[in-house]
C-alpha cells in the first residue's frame, strides 16, 4: 500500500511528518519532528474514536528527533487510532531544574479528571478544548494551564478565577484545583 505522511504537531504548531504505511497485517511508522528542547517527547496518533501512543522520540544526531515502530494493524484498531487522523509530539518528561519533586508543569491528556463539577468536566472532556493542556501540583491546588491566542477564552466560566501568564512560550490561561476538584483562585506565583 502507498505511504500516506500526516503532519505531526507539537503545542497545536506543526513540527514535523508521520509516515504510514500498511503491509498486510502490519502498520509501519515514522515520525520524524524538531526537538522542542524541553525534555522527553512521545509521539502519540489520534483516530477517529481513541488515541495509540507510540513511545518515546529519540535524537536523530541532527538536532531532530524520530521513531519508527511497526506493529500489528488490530492493535491500532483496538485503540481507535486507526484510520490515523492526526498526530502529535507531547512532552512527557520535562526537563527542569532547581524545582521541588512534582513540581515540574507536564502534558496532561485528560484534563477533564481535576474537577468534581460537571460543567467544567463537559468542556475539558470536549475533543480539542484542552490540546496542550499543562498541570503541576503546588502546594495545597493543582493547577491547570490552557493556551491560547486570540481566540476564545479557554473555561470561561472560570474567567474571574484565573491568571493569565507566559509559559514555555506561550499565553496560558491558569486555573487551580482543591483535592475535591473544586476550582479555587491560583498563587500569583505559578510559573
Amino acid at each position: 500500500m502507498e505511504e500516506q505522511v500526516i503532519s505531526l504537531t507539537m503545542e497545536h504548531m506543526p513540527a514535523g511528518t508521520l509516515a504510514i504505511r500498511e503491509d498486510g497485517g502490519l502498520v509501519h511508522l515514522h515520525a520524524r519532528c524538531r526537538d522542542g528542547g524541553e525534555g522527553l517527547y512521545r509521539a502519540q496518533l489520534y483516530g477517529d474514536e481513541g488515541m495509540f501512543d507510540m513511545g518515546t522520540l529519540l535524537p536523530d544526531g541532527e538536532g531532530g528527533l524520530f521513531l519508527r515502530r511497526s506493529c500489528e494493524k488490530s492493535l491500532l484498531k483496538r485503540a481507535g487510532a486507526l484510520p490515523v487522523r492526526r498526530a502529535r509530539a507531547v512532552l512527557s518528561f520535562p526537563f527542569e531544574s532547581g524545582g521541588a519533586p512534582g513540581s515540574a508543569w507536564r502534558a496532561e491528556a485528560e484534563p477533564a479528571r481535576l474537577t468534581s463539577d460537571t460543567v467544567l468536566r463537559e468542556y475539558l472532556a470536549a475533543p480539542g478544548a484542552a490540546e496542550g493542556a499543562l498541570v503541576r501540583r503546588q502546594g495545597r491546588v493543582t493547577l491547570l494551564a490552557l493556551p491560547f491566542g486570540g481566540e476564545e477564552f479557554p473555561l470561561i466560566a472560570l474567567f474571574c478565577l484565573a491568571r493569565v501568564g507566559r509559559l514555555r512560550g506561550r499565553r496560558c490561561a491558569v486555573f487551580a484545583f482543591d483535592d475535591g476538584g473544586a476550582p479555587v483562585l491560583p498563587p500569583k506565583d505559578f510559573v
